[in-house]
């Protein structure tokens, strides 16, 4: 029982104090420097405009999915597999911080055309401003579909497969630059192999 207390109180940590924390200053030092006048070029951007329409009704779906495995690995750890659960919250949990670190030392105008529309709240709590390099959502699926395959619970494709798919989503509908999503492979495949022995 400590142990799952334990764990869930990092979770709690992170989520709920150190992400706020980060985001909030985060947002100051945008909104300080002006950097909500406009986007970036992206090339991928340029060249998938005519696709966002197409692809703009699968933005929930592809929420849902990048978010789901990290939300199953969860419960699913924390019921079926105790032994598994603090490493896993380890593992996410550290992502949660070296993704703030990136977020906070390089901080890039929104790519999304209505993230200013969200009050400050949601967006320090949520993100979706500030928060781009690296995408959290491809991250968070491609991290947790990791750790359950090196545990063998799902198969080997299913990490990269899915994880790319969101990437293109989340770019083609604007939410990341594409730096943002191309960052995500080396940084969780590098941080896999250095928690998960």
């Amino acid at each position: 029982m400590y142990t799952l207390l334990y764990s869930w109180s990092k979770v709690i940590f992170t989520l709920g104090f150190v992400w706020p924390i980060v985001s909030f200053i985060t947002e100051k030092i945008a909104h300080r420097h002006m950097l909500y006048n406009g986007r970036l070029p992206d090339v991928v951007h340029i060249c998938t405009g005519p696709l966002r329409n197409i692809v703009k009704p699968f933005s929930r779906v592809k929420d849902f999915i990048a978010f789901f495995p990290s939300i199953y690995t969860a419960v699913l750890l924390n019921l079926l597999h105790p032994e598994l659960f603090d490493s896993f919250c380890n593992f996410m949990c550290g992502l949660v911080f070296i993704r703030c670190l990136f977020f906070t030392v390089t901080i890039l105008p929104s790519s999304a055309e209505g993230a200013y529309s969200k009050s400050r709240l949601e967006r320090i709590f949520i993100g979706g401003c500030h928060d781009l390099i690296f995408s959290g959502h491809v991250s968070y699926c491609y991290g947790a579909l990791l750790f359950l395959q090196h545990h063998n619970f799902v198969p080997g494709f299913l990490p990269l497969y899915t994880s790319v798919l969101i990437a293109v989503v989340s770019v083609i509908l604007r939410d990341h630059y594409t730096v943002d999503v191309l960052v995500v492979y080396p940084v969780v495949w590098t941080w896999q192999k250095y928690m998960l022995k």
